[in-house]
């Protein structure tokens, strides 16, 4: 599987950042063990074929099936290798919500929302389980909570995985603050020119 890895930004018609987030693709570790599974079937069967093959010496049907089987194995295992991977995606949106819409890697299709806002994340960081070779993606929450939003990822794609969902967190945090500035800097600037007219 090729992993991919791309940031997400969605802006409304003033430029303002309305969403931030990262996309990314996870291993289908299911389908994935069916087809090496089926692929084994597959080159024992074409290997009983060929002795079947070998023992009666006029089976067509034998011969056949030891040379389509094998190739059938093969295609089952080359595409166990190069099967695209499960899309996922996490939002941060500016009104405090974050939303997955591909849902999350160890929850029912629909959970596709995490219970807060994001100014409850702490951090962002990439996890192995101890009793798996894959790495998840978690969010460590203010409160002491653990939200896994990725999974069964490679030691380096999960941190990568991390780091870009920081970087987005952070864009979305000081577009919030640029905008908090520029509010504050109106309401500031009518009350310092009133005042000056008082003096005057």
């Amino acid at each position: 599987m090729a992993f991919e890895c791309h940031p997400v930004r969605e802006r409304d018609a003033d430029g303002r950042l309305t969403a931030s987030g990262v996309q990314w693709t996870e291993r289908r570790v299911l389908l994935q063990c069916a087809c090496i599974l089926l692929s084994a079937v597959g080159f024992m069967g074409g290997a009983l074929a060929l002795l079947c093959f070998l023992l009666a010496r006029d089976s067509a049907a034998a011969f056949e099936s030891a040379i389509a089987l094998p190739v059938i194995a093969i295609a089952l295992a080359w595409w166990a290798g190069h099967m695209p991977g499960r899309e996922r995606v996490l939002l941060f949106h500016r009104d405090g919500s974050t939303t997955a819409p591909l849902g999350f890697a160890h929850h029912s299709r629909r959970f596709r929302r995490v219970s807060g806002t994001h100014t409850d994340i702490v951090s962002i960081e990439a996890r192995r389980r101890t009793d798996e070779t894959d790495c998840d993606v978690a969010l460590f929450m203010r409160h002491g909570g653990i939200v896994y939003v990725a999974g069964r990822l490679h030691q380096d794609h999960a941190h990568r995985v991390a780091v870009q969902l920081t970087l987005a967190l952070t864009a979305l945090r000081e577009d919030l603050g640029r905008e908090q500035q520029r509010t504050r800097g109106d309401e500031i600037a009518p009350q310092t020119s009133g005042e000056a007219l008082l003096i005057d």
